[in-house]
């Protein structure tokens, strides 16, 4: 979850050498936890339930690792710069994976006999992966070219955990409850994608417009030194 590290706790006690290395930990297991979870949901029902329990774990750690890093005074580099990283991998994995496994569904929304992810589903999926790709890419030319970077949005907890609700829902939908569909689980679990996509997008929205604003700013200072 991003900038889950970014603030530590004012007249926080110094923390001790295990609290420091818990929430490094915690993310390194986060980053292993993407195979087992690719390779369940690949498998059948049965082993695609039990990647949606690490999956869960998964996203439990996302939260418990940045809490405690705050909270003990254990904010890292590592922890820093890896944590949103692994939050992107471990979200669009999976939705690879759902895919792969099930295909996309004839239908716009969910059916109950649907074998894979409805048409909506999917493009959420893909404008989801263009808007996480386009960021990255305005944050390391900020970085590279202007050594600045894109201080985080307010919404961009709430785009994690509705995306990471979205996902989860993808595993149980397409995979998991496979020929035990419930229709309105189904529907539920792509309203949720939609309202995912629609943070995700909009928060990349803020995202560009702060980048073009840092842009601006450096040309003005750049103008500025010139006419001196």
């Amino acid at each position: 979850m991003p900038n889950t590290r970014s603030n530590t706790r004012p007249n926080a006690r110094p923390a001790r050498r295990w609290q420091k290395n818990a929430p490094n930990a915690v993310t390194l297991l986060r980053g292993i936890s993407v195979f087992p979870i690719v390779i369940l949901v690949m498998g059948t029902p049965r082993q695609a339930f039990f990647g949606w329990v690490v999956f869960f774990l998964a996203c439990l750690g996302d939260f418990a690792d940045g809490y405690f890093a705050r909270r003990w005074n254990a904010v890292s580099l590592f922890g820093t710069a890896f944590d949103p990283i692994l939050d992107k991998v471990l979200i669009l994995t999976v939705f690879v994976a759902v895919l792969a496994h099930g295909g996309i569904d004839s239908s716009f929304l969910a059916q109950e006999d649907g074998a894979g992810m409805s048409q909506l589903a999917f493009v959420c999926a893909f404008l989801i992966l263009v808007r996480e790709i386009v960021v990255s890419g305005l944050r390391e030319f900020l970085a590279q070219k202007k050594h600045t970077s894109l201080p985080v949005v307010a919404l961009a907890k709430d785009k994690t955990l509705l995306q990471m609700l979205g996902v989860g829902g993808q595993i149980l939908s397409v995979v998991a409850l496979e020929g035990q569909r419930q229709l309105w689980v189904s529907v539920l679990v792509d309203l949720t994608l939609a309202g995912a996509c629609f943070v995700t997008l909009y928060t990349g929205f803020l995202y560009s417009r702060n980048a073009f604003e840092s842009l601006n700013l450096a040309h003005e200072k750049n103008d500025n030194k010139e006419r001196r």
